[in-house]
């Protein structure tokens, strides 16, 4: 729904704040999606999660990255708890000791019990077009949405999504950017999320944890 209105917010800092505006048509427009659109904001709450993990990364060298790993859905809902929770993020095991790397990181970390080369690849795309790094971290995302929304079992359930951008994560959650083709975007998300019934729940992980790092730079998962 936020992704929807753009016109209406910049009518509603309109000053001074007494005084009587007509609508504008832009305006009337957007709330007249939203009205059209009203039976559908709803959320179940015993919807399930989907019994997997799925990771998306997005690089200017070469395009974008989707990775999954299918798991418990007792594992899907305890990282799922922890979308949109400032300084939690997910951390991976190391693939080999030398990989161990003693970098300090601001957050609180939740260590899964899992390696990169635990996930599978579902997508490496060389892109045919340019642009921002939060931008096409975006584009990964929309595609990742799209590979979920093709598969029935997968509608109505609420999906793990792991994201090494905190800008993108921020415009998904919010559903709105100031940024404009940022927020093509995030409408475009926004919509498959609706048309499918999949809830979203994005969690950040940093890049070096990220399994859809090396599909997103065209290298397998090792």
């Amino acid at each position: 729904m936020f992704s929807i209105l753009d016109q209406s917010y910049s009518f509603a800092r309109r000053l001074p704040e007494r005084q009587h505006h007509d609508l504008p048509t832009a305006v009337r427009r957007e709330l007249a999606v939203v009205v059209g659109l009203a039976l559908e904001w709803s959320f179940a709450l015993d919807t399930p999660w989907a019994p997997e993990l799925v990771a998306t990364d997005a690089s200017q060298n070469f395009g974008f990255g989707v990775a999954r790993r299918r798991c418990s859905r007792a594992l899907a809902r305890s990282i799922g708890r922890l979308s949109e929770r400032r300084g939690d993020y997910v951390a991976l095991l190391p693939d080999h000791a030398a990989d161990i790397q003693h970098r300090t990181r601001i957050g609180n970390p939740h260590l899964l019990n899992l390696k990169q080369r635990a996930f599978t690849t579902i997508l490496s795309s060389r892109s045919r077009f340019g642009g921002h790094a939060t931008l096409l971290e975006a584009h990964g995302v929309r595609l990742a949405m799209e590979w979920l929304s093709r598969s029935p079992t997968k509608h109505n359930t609420r999906a793990v999504l792991l994201i090494d951008s905190k800008a993108t994560l921020g415009a998904v959650c919010k559903g709105r950017s100031g940024a404009r083709l940022l927020k093509r975007l995030v409408r475009r998300i926004g919509a498959l999320s609706l048309a499918a019934g999949i809830r979203m729940h994005c969690v950040y992980i940093p890049s070096e944890h990220n399994p859809a790092d090396p599909p997103s730079r065209g290298r397998p998962i090792l």
